[in-house]
């Protein structure tokens, strides 16, 4: 009797956080729709070099970033970026000019799994709040075996 109660208290708190996370993911994946409909035109590349920027995980392939800096906000998509969701800090490259290129430079987690995933398309967006704020923002140059140039040229 104590095990069906305990197995059936184990059921609904399991389904009570299914249905929260599904929440969230449903959330945010309203909120990236809104962002990208009022998202400025793709860019070949942008500048972030604020160490105070602050960043929002839009799921596993898309990122917002803030830079207090010059009051810009850009929407990132990414390649595949598994676990972009639930990491504390992130690594922008950049290029010797201190610019981000799209298609060349990419977002690395800093975490035990560690990965990079490519930017893909940056996007300006204005009068947006970032929200979620998962930790530190690092920016920095690109390893000494990646190519300076970009990779794709964009309009």
């Amino acid at each position: 009797m104590k095990a069906t109660k305990l197995g059936l208290a184990a059921l609904s708190l399991t389904l009570v956080i299914g249905t929260a996370q599904a929440r969230d993911e449903n959330d945010t994946a309203a909120r990236l729709a809104s962002l990208q409909s009022q998202a400025g035109d793709p860019v070949a590349s942008l500048q972030v070099n604020d160490r105070d920027a602050s960043w929002e995980a839009l799921g596993n392939r898309d990122l917002l970033i803030h830079s207090q800096n010059d009051n810009q906000t850009w929407l990132l998509h990414t390649s595949l970026c598994p676990g972009l969701t639930s990491v504390k800090r992130i690594w922008v490259t950049y290029a010797h000019d201190a610019r981000v290129y799209v298609g060349t430079d990419y977002v690395r987690r800093l975490d035990e799994a560690g990965g990079r995933c490519q930017i893909l398309e940056a996007r300006p967006v204005a009068n947006v709040q970032v929200q979620g704020v998962r930790g530190s923002l690092v920016t920095g140059p690109r390893g000494r075996n990646e190519s300076d140039l970009p990779s794709s040229k964009a309009p």
